[in-house]
């Protein structure tokens, strides 16, 4: 009997640390789209890879049946998704569009081919509302005569990874190419209702049908609480995030922005307060996992995409004055993301000239829409212009 067959587009930390580990663990065969030629020649050389659990919870978990396609051969592609059970995406949103070739032709081959069939594709990006755009990535590119089966018979499912998978440090795993280490959790809530066929039984896929709510949580708890702690931890000359959750002072900012955050997430979508002050506590656990190497600059950069208006602080703030809270700590983070400024990250240099053309100010305006002058902004325009006075006052 044939395995069921994942195609998976990305073989980065995401893909090979959290999918397709899941997927070999439910006896599933999964054929990575990927690009990059020492993870093909990697995997053509040895078939499968380590996941390695470190802090609590500390295994060794071997990935078998895996194999790569080269992302460039959009024609063998296209064949893999045609015959796929399950398709995902763990690539950035800067390459969905690039993904979305091979994906609409093999869309035109299953339509074709197998026109009672159905696919469903697990989004696993960090993107907002990622089903309607890769719907509309997909649209143009699918022909004519396949249309009718993109709209009703393609499933773009979106999901929450909240699994800390950090980029490999270079002499991890002995320079095997495919080597991750990941926290130990095997949890991947999906949007029940975003299938177009059956959700598949794969442990650790567990379909909601409150998704946003999910979603929200994860940004302003998740995301939110991560980029506090890189912001906060920078401006205190950590080089680790476990270093800056170790600080008392930045896990005294840490925990009261994302409970200014979580009092609202409470009253908008009903979570108990206990149930979500316990999620904080789990959350919080692993940034603190030393094991994990995650670094200051790999979970603080590009931060004008993480000041972007309805992003993981700007966003929380908003959500939080929205609902009576006044977002003190998370402005503290707004004005402390101002002055991440990590060589190599264009991002951050972005941030810079403008901050130093124009002030906090003008940051708010252009990068987190944040108008001065009407209600509830004008408000968490003071308050972040405040807290850059004091936090330079303390530097």
């Amino acid at each position: 009997m044939s395995r069921p067959l994942l195609v998976q587009f990305g073989a980065g930390a995401i893909g090979r640390g959290f999918v397709g580990q899941l997927a070999s663990s439910a006896g599933w065969e999964t054929a990575f789209v990927e690009v990059a030629p020492a993870i093909l020649d990697a995997f053509s050389a040895s078939g499968g890879y380590t996941v390695e659990i470190v802090g609590p919870g500390a295994r060794r978990i071997e990935v078998r049946n895996v194999r790569a396609i080269d992302g460039r051969n959009i024609d063998a592609v296209a064949e893999e998704i045609a015959r796929a059970d399950l398709a995902s995406t763990a690539v950035g949103a800067g390459a969905l569009p690039t993904v979305a070739r091979g994906l609409a032709r093999g869309i035109a081959l299953r339509a074709a081919r197998r026109p009672g069939s159905t696919l469903d594709v697990l989004l696993c990006e960090n993107l907002l509302d990622a089903g309607a755009h890769v719907r509309g990535l997909l649209g143009p590119l699918v022909p004519p005569e396949a249309r009718a089966y993109l709209d009703g018979r393609v499933g773009l499912v979106e999901t929450v990874i909240s699994r800390m998978i950090p980029v490999p440090r270079p002499r991890a795993g002995g320079g095997d190419p495919l080597y991750v280490a990941a926290e130990d959790y095997n949890v991947l809530p999906v949007d029940a209702r975003a299938f177009r066929g059956r959700a598949p039984d794969i442990e650790g896929l567990a379909p909601v049908d409150n998704y946003r709510a999910h979603e929200e949580r994860k940004l302003y708890a998740h995301n939110c609480g991560h980029a506090l702690a890189a912001y906060l931890g920078f401006l205190r000359g950590h080089e680790y995030v476990w270093q800056a959750v170790g600080d008392p002072e930045v896990r005294r900012r840490v925990d009261a922005g994302l409970w200014e955050a979580g009092a609202a997430l409470c009253i908008r979508h009903g979570f108990a307060r206990e149930e979500h002050q316990a999620h904080l506590a789990q959350l919080i656990e692993p940034f603190g996992n030393r094991e994990l190497g995650d670094t200051v600059a790999r979970v603080g950069r590009d931060p004008v995409r993480k000041l972007a208006p309805g992003d993981r602080l700007v966003g929380a703030a908003r959500l939080a004055m929205k609902y009576g809270v006044r977002p003190e700590a998370l402005a503290e983070g707004i004005a402390a993301a101002m002055s991440f400024d990590v060589p190599g990250d264009p991002s951050a240099g972005r941030l810079r000239d403008i901050l130093a053309a124009g002030g906090p100010e003008r940051v708010l305006a252009e990068i987190c829409g944040v108008d001065g002058s009407v209600g509830a902004d004008a408000e968490l325009f003071d308050l972040v212009v405040q807290a850059r006075l004091t936090l330079a006052g303390r530097t």
